[in-house]
């Protein structure tokens, strides 16, 4: 027989058994949000590695000389760090290369750094900027490894803080004695392209000072160096480009040296030196109905009394830097014949001129 209670008390019983009814969905409910939002977390974590993962039949990134094997992919950073101008995930810092290429310095440098960056490059691929990128891009090739400016590696761009940051202690560049380079700046962008429209001695004072100003992030490469280009005037910073000189190259050569510079890059870096590193992808070609100065482009004596104060004062350091390299790693011509036994004949004989005064001791 049922047990008649008060309603006060039928009510309270019916509360309590609505109240243990909710509360036991409630809580299916909430195991039912947990489980769907561990699978939720367990999906996103292996896509995550998906996307990091470098691709199986992508060609392999570079590797320090140092490490065995070169040609082995390289894994990405684990906080990949996104480069002025461009969005890619960057390899780890010391396999990071920065190409500071500072106009009429040497095209073909990128066939070294190229080749340096991935060691699956095929040798018989002749590493231009041009012709290399078209057949084996960047994305596949050489993915997160170099400085890109605007899907390029040699593009003169100025080096900025971004740059010192995201590439500490990795740029590299070839360097060129002031008058040297104005030479042949001029005949390459005044005499084969626009026309005589200025003199010599007056483009020298127009493009004074734009290797320190592209170094200190002041000025874009080809400024001033054309007729179509800017030159809005700037007082050079060349502190600020001595100090990135001095704290943030990993490689340094002299394009008045080439042989030699190649053969320190591989006494640094290692990796086979190419016979095709040695040519000159893009020579610079006089006026036919002109003549040549009268004198060495490389002692400045045609600019009259005019000297290029600051990019001589980066020039300077630059070859003493050079210099210093040199003897740290012992390279000698005798050594260098060894070592790039493909380069061109004399390069290392006894004709070869050697910029730096070794010493026994040094050597």
């Amino acid at each position: 027989m049922e047990e008649k209670l008060p309603f006060g008390a039928a009510a309270d019983r019916l509360g309590h058994r609505r109240f243990v009814t909710a509360g036991r969905v409630t809580a299916t409910a909430i195991a039912g949000l947990v489980t769907i939002a561990a699978t939720l977390a367990a999906l996103a974590a292996l896509a995550a590695l998906a996307h990091a993962a470098p691709s199986a039949t992508a060609p392999s990134s570079a590797l320090p000389a140092s490490a065995a094997p070169r040609s082995a992919p390289s894994p990405f950073a684990a906080e990949p760090t996104v480069g002025r101008r461009h969005n890619v995930r960057m390899v780890p810092l010391n396999q990071r290369i920065a190409w500071v290429h500072f106009p009429k310095c040497g095209s073909g440098f990128a066939d070294t750094l190229l080749h340096h960056a991935n060691a699956s490059l095929p040798s018989s691929v002749v590493g231009s900027v041009e012709v290399t990128l078209s057949t084996h891009p960047l994305h596949s090739w050489f993915k997160g490894i170099f400085w890109e400016k605007d899907g390029k590696i040699g593009n003169h761009f100025a080096v900025t803080s971004q740059e010192t940051v995201s590439f500490h202690g990795r740029l590299f560049g070839m360097f060129r004695e002031p008058a040297s380079r104005s030479n042949s700046m001029y005949n390459y962008f005044i005499n084969a392209q626009s026309g005589n429209w200025i003199d010599e001695r007056t483009y020298a004072r127009r493009v004074a000072g734009s290797a320190v100003m592209m170094m200190a992030g002041q000025r874009y490469g080809l400024d001033c160096l054309m007729r179509s280009r800017s030159c809005k005037r700037a007082t050079p910073n060349t502190e600020l480009a001595l100090r990135r000189l001095k704290t943030e190259f990993a490689f340094v050569g002299l394009t008045n040296n080439w042989a030699l510079s190649i053969c320190l890059f591989h006494a640094i870096f290692g990796g086979p030196c190419l016979a095709h590193e040695f040519l000159n992808t893009r020579p610079t070609h006089t006026n036919p109905r002109k003549p040549p100065p009268a004198t060495n482009t490389t002692s400045g004596a045609w600019l009259g009394n005019f000297v290029d104060k600051d990019d001589s004062a980066l020039f300077s350091k630059a070859k003493t830097r050079f210099c210093a390299d040199v003897a740290k790693h012992h390279v000698t011509l005798e050594r260098c014949a060894r070592i790039c036994p493909a380069a061109p004949q004399d390069s290392f004989g006894s004709k070869a001129t050697h910029p730096c005064r070794l010493t026994a001791e040094q050597v």
